[in-house]
């Protein structure tokens, strides 16, 4: 069964370190078979922060691969 991992995400104030971030996930993602769901438009959150700006949906090949 497939894992997910879902990241509410504030306002992007410094796109360098974004970029950063976005560049160190890579190797990472690699690692466990992880994906990053670009657009989620089908998942509508009930509850979340007054912050949240960005949603984000990880999807790993399996549950235990997102509890480590």
């Amino acid at each position: 069964m497939k894992g997910y991992w879902l990241i509410l995400g504030t306002a992007v104030t410094d796109p360098e370190a974004q970029a950063e971030y976005g560049r160190l996930w890579g190797p990472i993602a690699e690692r466990y078979g992880a994906r990053v769901i670009r657009e989620p438009k089908a998942l509508g959150l009930i509850e979340e922060r007054s912050d949240t700006a960005r949603l984000h949906v990880v999807e790993s090949p399996d549950y235990a691969s997102v509890k480590d």
